[in-house]
Order: structure tokens, then sequence, then C-alpha cells
């Protein structure tokens, strides 16, 4: 009944065994114990990290498991934030987090950026969905959601690659901010709440151009040239088409926008 279980949610998923271990931390060989319906070393953190990852109630999981006590614990609020390039989607999850003292986590899917080789065959570049690892991404989230701690790759845009990892704790919201955050259907499942941030194009090019030469040291001809060739073009063909799964479609059109009333809404209307 157990591994019976986890093979109807594998194939509903259409996951494959090694990316299910991969999400949970574990070895392929213990995995394929579990489908055959062995249960040695299980235990209650486990279950819980299996049933969030392939989304099956934990308490008919546990049963299955022969483990009814285990009791479920309160999921965090997962919540997807995304536009176009400078529209102000860091900057929004910094106002919810920072509201919030110690009880969100923010999540850069510009972490997961593939490799720059990878990455320079696609049409646009960084700017082509196919540039981020949604698997990888999905798998640290799963750990979070399970109330697990997560090694969170961190990007330099500069090198154009992961230059170390960061200890993200699990805690009650979690913010994932990123141009592709609703691309990958499965990661947009992974959801509750999904955030859309509107601007203008003109003050997103500012805005570009005001980063860039700051941050990034870039001269405003690279900039240019960068922005014709791969972001405009890339944000009408991959990004804007995303906004319809947006739950909630924020304007930040350089006006400060008013975040207490929507993170009481996240929260489920809790006083903050």
């Amino acid at each position: 009944m157990f591994g019976e279980l986890l093979l109807q949610a594998l194939d509903r998923k259409q996951w494959l065994p090694s990316q299910l271990a991969q999400s949970l931390g574990i070895s392929v060989r213990q995995l394929a114990g579990w489908l055959a319906g062995q249960r040695d070393g299980l235990d209650a953190d486990q279950l819980s990290r299996l049933a969030v990852a392939l989304d099956i109630d934990l308490a008919t999981l546990s049963a299955a498991a022969g483990r009814p006590g285990v009791s479920a614990t309160p999921r965090p609020l997962v919540v997807g934030i995304s536009g176009a390039s400078c529209s102000g989607k860091s900057w929004l999850a910094e106002q919810i987090h920072a509201q919030l003292e110690g009880r969100s986590q923010i999540v850069d899917l510009d972490g997961y950026y593939r490799e720059t080789a990878e990455v320079a065959r696609l049409e646009h570049g960084h700017d082509n969905p196919a540039s981020i690892d949604a698997h990888l991404a999905l798998a640290d989230l799963a750990r979070l959601k399970s109330g697990q701690d997560a090694n969170l790759p961190v990007y330099d845009y500069e090198a154009q690659r992961v230059v170390g990892y960061r200890r993200c704790e699990a805690r009650p919201l979690i913010l994932v901010e990123g141009l592709f955050v609703f691309a990958d259907p499965e990661l947009r499942a992974a959801f509750d709440i999904k955030i859309w941030v509107e601007a203008g194009e003109d003050l997103r090019w500012s805005r570009r151009i005001d980063r860039d030469t700051s941050r990034r040291q870039l001269k405003v001809e690279e900039i240019e040239a960068r922005y014709e060739r791969d972001v405009l073009p890339g944000y009408r063909k991959y990004i804007r088409p995303l906004r319809e799964h947006a739950d909630i479609i924020v304007c930040n059109n350089g006006h400060d926008v008013t975040v207490i009333p929507l993170i009481a809404k996240l929260l489920g209307g809790q006083n903050l």
C-alpha cells in the first residue's frame, strides 16, 4: 500500500524517482526500498517531506506507512512574485520581508540560472525561461515547505555563475521572486498566491540604467545593446504572457505601494 501510494504520486507528477530522491536529500537506493514497500529508517520528518513533495495528505501517507500517530505540521504560505526586469520584484519581496520581523524568507530564482555555456545557446539567453533550473528550485522549495532548512545558491551577475550557497531556514512565509517564477507549471503550482509587479516600460528602462551602471559597473552602450537584443524581446515573448497567472497585480510606477494590507492578505488577515 505504501509503495503503491508513492508510485501513483510519482506518476501523477510525472517525476522520475531520481528527481524525488534529490528533492528529499536521500539516495535513490533508499527511495527504491520505499517504493518496494519497505519502511526501514522512515521517520516522521521524512514522511512530512514526502507528503509535501508529492502533494499527499500526511495523515493518508502516515497510515499507509504504518505510522498513524504522525500528525501534520502547518505548512508555510508560499508566495510567488514575478514581473518584468526592473519592475520591482525584489523591492516588493524585501518590503514584505521587512514587515514580518523574522517570519519570512526570500528565495531568489536567479540563483538557479544554468551554466553560462548552456544559457548562451538559448534564444535571448538569460531572458529565456529555459535558462532556469526549475527542478533544482523545486527541490529546495520542497525542503522549505516541509520545514527543513535549505542551502540556496548565490548567483554573481558579473561572473554569471553561482559563487556559493547561503543557509536558508524555513519560515511561515516563503517569498519566491524572479522573472520566471510562473514559467514552469510545477513551480507555479507550488504557490499559494501569485503576485505580478507591473511598471511602465520607460520606468523599467531608467531603473535598469541606474542599477547596471552603479551596481554592475556596465557602460550605457552595453546596457542598451543587451536590452534591445535580449531583454525587451525576451520579455515580450516569454515573460509578459505569464501575467495571466497572477492572483494579484501590484502597480509600481514610482509611487510608494502600501504593503501592509497586502501582507495582511497574504497571511490570511492576521493582525500584524
